[in-house]
């Protein structure tokens, strides 16, 4: 594999660079590769996909270079300011660096956790803290992963000393409150604040906001009208689309004819945009000419739901207009998704041709071409014509579209042996998972 295949699919968290490292000689070639993984987030979208440490660390241990790696992580550890993921993506390694023993991994994590306590004690209601006050509680969670109890009950006393303090507002670590309860259980958690409380003024401070977490209910927001989603259209771009959405979910045909009617005639293309949201959640009928005239729009917004809306109804003549759309080149993706809605077996070989004039990017408006191929796939299990299946395995960036691209290549009977062992590596755990179970029964395995 050169070092090109390789960054192409270690980026992506294939585990098929893995199995490189695993086997190949010379594995010095791809060092730099793997350091800057680490060093930097190369995910497609961290918050959906989660942090890498496992699948990072598995490559830095294959590198024999422990020491090296360790060194260079800590450093930029200590120098991340203002990066959320990728802090948690650091913390992670070195939470696995202090699981096999490191004491400079476990220093290190405690040395950035005095400090970023120190700074949520100190700042109040500045920008800056929020982001900080989010790698403390991140780093929290990792430490009750690390050392247990013991670590729960150090950072719930400094949690409870800034509330006592009045320096600190517990709802900022509802998260981390939750996870220890899922990690000890909500008896010990309960019955450990209850005792302690009455010795401890930190505690008791943390133990009364524990207590107002627990009574919360949420009221429920009274539904949206028809005035509101007009107001709140003119205020700020996208805001509105939510409230636009949730009144459409159940508003009378009359209530959805004067908003299209609105929609229409709006000539500001940003409120045209937000208006029309709102449809791509119902059954309301524009007409074939409208929507084909939507598409055409300048404004990308209003294209982009014009060809989802077209989508909502497969028809013979929307099926012409994806096949046109796509051989005409100016909107390939869009057309490539309303292909897929109107999909029929023997366009799979357009649709494979398509697909590989996709740029994908971190920047590019791959995902959503990407994620309509399992539109296509998703109900009956043909053999393919083509590898299209494999090809979006491959070079998707987002690991949860790649474990349901390995689903569908279980239904349609194209999952490999070798990429079941590839599978077995894979930075999603959903995947490493089924892999496993798949190999272990060998039930529908192809060599």
């Amino acid at each position: 594999m050169t070092k090109k295949q390789f960054k192409h699919s270690f980026f992506r968290g294939l585990g098929s660079a893995i199995i490189v490292l695993e086997k190949c000689v010379d594995k010095n070639q791809y060092r730099d590769i793997v350091l800057y993984a680490c060093l930097n987030n190369t995910t497609y979208d961290m918050q959906c996909e989660g942090e890498r440490g496992l699948y990072l660390f598995h490559a830095i241990e294959l590198l024999e270079d422990m020491d090296i790696f360790e060194r260079s992580i800590i450093e930029r550890f200590k120098n991340v300011r203002h990066d959320y993921w990728l802090f948690d993506q650091l913390t992670s390694l070195l939470f696995l660096f202090a699981k096999k023993g490191s004491e400079k991994a476990q220093k290190a994590l405690y040395e950035k956790y005095e400090l970023l306590l120190h700074k949520i004690e100190e700042m109040r209601n500045i920008p800056s803290m929020y982001e900080e006050s989010d790698m403390f509680e991140g780093l929290s969670v990792w430490l009750t992963a690390l050392n247990g109890f013991d670590a729960f009950k150090k950072i719930i006393s400094d949690y409870g000393r800034n509330i006592a303090k009045g320096k600190s507002d517990f709802f900022a670590f509802d998260w981390f409150y939750a996870n220890a309860q899922n990690k000890f259980g909500k008896k010990r958690i309960g019955k450990y604040l209850q005792k302690e409380a009455e010795k401890s003024v930190e505690v008791k401070a943390f133990y009364e906001s524990v207590q107002i977490i627990d009574n919360w209910i949420y009221k429920q927001l009274p539904r949206p009208t028809l005035e509101d989603v007009i107001q709140n259209a003119y205020k700020v771009k996208y805001r509105s689309r939510g409230t636009a959405m949730q009144f459409a979910r159940n508003a009378s045909e009359d209530e959805l004819k004067k908003l299209a009617e609105m929609a229409l005639s709006e000539s500001n293309l940003n409120i045209k945009a937000d208006l029309l949201w709102a449809f791509r959640r119902t059954k309301y009928k524009f007409s074939d000419e409208i929507l084909q005239d939507l598409g055409r729009s300048e404004n990308e917004d209003i294209r982009d739901t014009a060809y989802y809306i077209m989508g909502q109804t497969p028809s013979e003549k929307m099926h012409e207009a994806a096949l046109s759309i796509i051989s005409d080149g100016n909107e390939l993706e869009n057309g490539i998704k309303l292909l897929c809605r109107n999909f029929k077996k023997e366009d799979e070989k357009i649709l494979f041709e398509s697909i590989k004039k996709v740029r994908v990017s971190k920047r590019s408006l791959w995902h959503g071409a990407y994620m309509a191929i399992e539109t296509a796939f998703d109900k009956g299990s043909w053999k393919p014509q083509t590898e299209i299946l494999k090809y979006i395995y491959e070079n998707t960036l987002c690991p949860c579209c790649r474990w349901r691209i390995v689903k569908l290549m279980n239904q349609h009977k194209v999952l490999t042996k070798q990429i079941l062992n590839e599978c077995l590596f894979d930075s999603n755990n959903d995947i490493r998972v089924f892999a496993a179970r798949k190999l272990k029964s060998h039930v529908g395995v192809r060599q």
